[in-house]
């Protein structure tokens, strides 16, 4: 799982970022917790192309410091089963 923050209180949309990840991931999960803006996103993508994905929308995403290091592809959080 990679988590990536959004800088600003602005709303996010939380469909329009899962449906331009899903055109490179079509399993990628986006959510997005309403009282921090934080950004959580699940998906096999790099860190690298989400942001990319993501700031083709306006959007300015970084990983947090806690995120795993995905650059080579997602990470497993071990909770798929």
């Amino acid at each position: 799982m990679s988590t990536h923050t959004h800088p600003t209180a602005q709303q996010l949309d939380e469909q329009l970022l899962t449906g331009a990840l899903r055109n490179a991931d079509p399993d990628a999960t986006v959510s997005i917790e309403p009282a921090t803006g934080q950004l959580n996103v699940s998906t096999v993508l790099s860190e690298r192309e989400v942001v990319e994905i993501l700031g083709g929308l306006g959007v300015l995403a970084a990983p947090t410091s806690g995120a795993a290091d995905t650059d080579h592809g997602g990470q497993c959080c071990g909770s798929c089963g």
